[in-house]
């Protein structure tokens, strides 16, 4: 004897067997239980695999590390900062020591609204959650929302040129704004099934 070769098992309709024989075909001509797989489908196409529901997202992690990066900023230099500002009880009007201790407690919400939307977006561009469009849609909008109310805010104070490169947070707003953007339209939604 001879081995069989490829085209034995077309041209005599036999099985394959385990003496070299091509396996037996499947749908569109591919093996028939690695078609069951969906093996030869392109990466894209086969919930199988890691990179079909849950995909690196290099948009969301570079939000997510400029987010982590401006609450370490927010965090040590903002609080340094507020506090140097801190009115003296005995001499200041009593409407300023509240208003500064509300600025002072609203400083902190923002300190918890920077981590976790850092984080959610870091564990998001690393594919550890799955992708939610509202969510998304949220963080998006948040963003663009607090950099064009920064800006609004610098406006109504009649600001000066100085005062819009001083208190520049609108730039990161903004920034982050397209990045969340970028990482929605950059890579689709997969679905579930």
């Amino acid at each position: 004897g001879r081995r069989p070769f490829l085209g034995d098992a077309r041209r005599t309709g036999r099985r394959a067997d385990s003496a070299g024989d091509p396996p037996p075909e499947g749908r569109g001509g591919r093996h028939a239980p690695l078609a069951d797989r969906r093996v030869a489908a392109p990466a894209y196409a086969r919930p199988d695999l890691p990179q079909n529901g849950i995909a690196m997202n290099g948009w969301f992690l570079a939000a997510g590390a400029l987010l982590a990066a401006a609450f370490s900023v927010h965090l040590f230099s903002g609080n340094r900062l507020y506090s140097a500002a801190r009115p003296d009880a005995a001499t200041a009007p009593p409407r300023a020591c509240e208003a500064w201790m509300m600025g002072r407690c609203g400083m902190q919400m923002i300190s918890v609204d920077l981590l976790l939307a850092a984080g959610f977006l870091v564990l998001s561009g690393l594919g550890v959650l799955p992708r939610s469009f509202w969510f998304e849609l949220f963080l998006l909008l948040l963003f663009g929302g607090w950099g064009i109310f920064w800006l609004v805010s610098l406006a109504c104070e009649k600001a000066g040129g100085r005062y819009y490169l001083r208190l520049c947070q609108w730039v990161l707003f903004l920034v982050l704004f397209g990045l969340v953007l970028g990482g929605m339209l950059g890579q689709p939604y997969c679905s579930s099934s």
